[in-house]
């Protein structure tokens, strides 16, 4: 791990120049959010700022994809690419995708192939949105691992920070004219991530806890909060399921053809009735708010359990996203009262 510092022009130059030979895609306004598109000509770029409307999971599983075919076609490999402006959300939710996909029994093909091939290079965020809550995991919004490069901002520069051998590799690529960082930049680095968090805790003081979420979920199954939200208030559009960037479950559908078969992995949602339907139709979660305490255990208390961490990194796309105006911090809030008495 090594610590440069450069233009903030220069290093833009560079990364469009790169996005001339292989696939780039950056941070674009869109509307009210930000949005990755694939950089092709030197234009507006957000480094900083805040995590995108869309998690970067898209990058690595498909909403749908074909997996498999008979007869059977030749494995392709993905392209290489790299993804500039990753927020810490993102890459904490990779290391779930990562646990399911890289690390069980099973290696995902098209995932595994679509992680080697991706460098990923992070950036701090500098402006919370209302919804945000890493804070409330006790997380941080800037990345501190699973990057291969780190983007700081320092005024009109910014701080580089290697985090792999194939970041190194990637940055000598570029072929910038890079300088020393002081113990000035590294001061007022640590300035700007303090100030981000007080904002952060300060957007999010209603919602403060005292159990670990894992705790409070799991302490809560009788709760009435789960009927008042998931019954009452859920209109199952799945956006909590859909926004998640941890979220990775699937389904399989097999489509015959004239000359064989081919088969498509599909997102599924544990709000939807079908998810845990039986081929005899029986469902062992028949009811809404079923499904929704289930959504609570699986994020809280399962992962938590294999992981050793929450599977939900506090990016607030559930919340954004959700037609019910459903509040997931409000919800673990209000659990945690009602199991306090």
């Amino acid at each position: 791990m090594a610590y440069h510092k450069v233009k903030t022009e220069a290093w833009l130059d560079a990364i469009f120049r790169q996005a001339k030979e292989k696939a780039v895609y950056g941070l674009k306004r869109s509307g009210q959010g930000l949005v990755y598109q694939r950089l092709r000509e030197k234009t507006d770029v957000v480094l900083f700022e805040t995590r995108p409307t869309e998690p970067i999971k898209l990058f690595f599983y498909f909403p749908s994809e074909l997996t498999a075919t008979l007869p059977e076609e030749p494995f392709r490999e993905e392209e290489k690419r790299v993804l500039l402006g990753v927020k810490a959300c993102d890459l904490e939710a990779l290391k779930t995708a990562d646990f399911v996909y890289r690390f069980g029994d099973v290696v995902e093909p098209h995932y595994e192939s679509r992680r080697n091939n991706t460098l990923l290079i992070g950036s701090d965020c500098t402006q919370p949105n209302p919804t945000c809550f890493c804070s409330l995991h006790g997380r941080s919004c800037y990345p501190q691992d699973y990057f291969d490069i780190n983007l700081s901002p320092l005024n009109k520069e910014v701080m580089i920070e290697t985090g792999s051998p194939r970041g190194e590799e990637f940055l000598a690529e570029l072929n910038l004219s890079l300088s020393e960082v002081t113990e000035a930049d590294l001061k007022l680095r640590d300035k700007n991530r303090r100030e981000y968090m007080e904002k952060l805790k300060t957007i999010n003081t209603p919602f403060e806890h005292q159990k670990p979420y894992s705790e409070i979920v799991r302490k809560s199954s009788e709760a009435t909060a789960w009927k008042k939200y998931g019954q009452e208030m859920c209109v199952q559009c799945h956006a909590c399921n859909l926004g998640c960037p941890t979220c990775y479950c699937f389904s399989f559908s097999d489509l015959p053809e004239k000359s064989g078969m081919k088969r498509y992995k599909n997102w599924d949602s544990c709000l939807a009735a079908s998810f845990a339907q039986m081929s005899s139709g029986a469902t062992p979660r028949h009811n809404r708010w079923e499904r929704f305490r289930y959504h609570y255990y699986h994020k809280f208390d399962f992962l938590n359990t294999s992981l050793g961490f929450d599977a939900c990194t506090g990016c607030g796309r559930c919340i954004e996203g959700c037609l019910g105006k459903i509040d997931k911090r409000q919800v673990l809030f209000d659990l945690e009262k009602e199991i306090n008495g």
